[in-house]
């Protein structure tokens, strides 16, 4: 950061301040992710027992039903990792995506229902979507679902398979692990999300 000092006459009248704040902006945005992280971690490590015995007995009742939708996802796909790996993965990213897509392509397009546009974060803008750019995004994202993300998760399938990793309900991880891995993605999901879009 440089500061000039602007004179008149010979006499200093103010102080302008050239430079920039982003610096400073990521250590504030940086020390509440700290906090905020730091909280939620001792928060658990303190309450990790009672929460543990709760979980656990809630998967113990329900782990046999996860344990048999997965066997039943893998017999369908007739034990075969390489097609479970490709078309599994690719068949449920489809599913996911476009149920809860669909219900936000009504709304940008038709407005409807009109109670949920106040929600809206840019309530000027896009209302109604223009159409011909709506085609060209849903084209773009049919391209990137069926072009790039099934030949990925060819090759991917098949680097998994060749380190050895298995598809079968004998070697599901184990509940803590489960949980321990779904906090840790979370967090960095959302974390290079959010400094990716800024």
């Amino acid at each position: 950061m440089t500061t000039i000092e602007v004179t008149r006459n010979g006499s200093p009248s103010k102080k302008l301040v050239i430079g920039t704040v982003r610096p400073r902006q990521f250590l504030d945005s940086l020390k509440k992710t700290i906090f905020v992280v730091g909280s939620a971690l001792v928060i658990f490590a303190a309450a990790r027992n009672s929460v543990t015995w709760h979980l656990q007995r809630f998967w113990g009742a329900s782990g046999n039903f996860w344990e048999k939708r997965w066997q039943d996802i893998y017999d369908s796909f007739d034990g075969n990792h390489h097609n479970l790996g490709v078309w599994g993965t690719n068949l449920l990213a489809l599913v996911v995506f476009w149920f809860f897509n669909l219900f936000f392509f009504v709304i940008d397009l038709f407005g409807k229902p009109e109670c949920l546009l106040k929600y809206k974060i840019q309530q000027d803008r896009n209302v109604p979507v223009d159409r011909e750019k709506f085609k060209a995004a849903l084209k773009q994202v049919l391209f990137n679902q069926t072009v790039v993300n099934v030949p990925l998760s060819y090759v991917w399938a098949h680097l998994l398979i060749w380190r050895g990793m298995k598809f079968d309900a004998s070697d599901l991880p184990a509940f803590h692990w489960v949980l321990f891995e779904l906090t840790i993605f979370i967090l960095v999901e959302e974390f290079m999300f959010y400094y990716s879009h800024r």
